[in-house]
């Protein structure tokens, strides 16, 4: 037969042994997720306009010389521009996001390039591709985001 002292100790024990499971879980996780090949880069590049160049990482990377069409054999728009690696080292993965309003200022669509292996020193002409929008509702694109791996 227990106490209530031996029940409250118990009781504590417990607790202490959850706290430290969810302790350890919670310090080798990011391990366990890069050994499962899940391996996600929280970090979000900062960038900023300046002249219609896109300055990334305090100009690691630039973008610039972006336009924009229609195509209206496979009823796309498009937008097109070149990315330089002037940083010192090379990247796995680099992501653009633009975003396309209306004449009204409705998002219309968001869409991403991808690039594997950005190596220092180079240049990248990216395509972004926005399927089934006509170049008449198209008022303004926006460069949204950019993630480097």
């Amino acid at each position: 037969m227990y106490l209530e002292g031996d029940i409250l100790k118990k009781k504590k024990n417990l607790i202490v042994i959850i706290a430290v499971i969810i302790g350890v879980l919670v310090y080798i996780s990011p391990f366990v997720l890069i050994i499962a090949g899940v391996y996600i880069d929280s970090r979000k590049t900062s960038f900023e306009i300046n002249n219609d160049i896109i300055s990334i990482d305090k100009g690691n990377i630039t973008i610039d010389n972006v336009t924009s069409y229609y195509n209206a054999e496979d009823s796309s728009f498009y937008i097109v521009g070149y990315a330089h690696n002037n940083s010192n080292k090379s990247f796995s993965g680099v992501t653009l996001t633009y975003r396309i309003y209306d004449q009204n200022g409705v998002i219309l669509g968001d869409s991403t390039a991808y690039l594997d292996n950005f190596e220092k020193g180079k240049v990248w002409k990216f395509k972004i591709i926005y399927s089934d929008i006509d170049s008449k509702e198209v008022g303004n694109i926006e460069f949204i985001n950019v993630d480097t791996y």
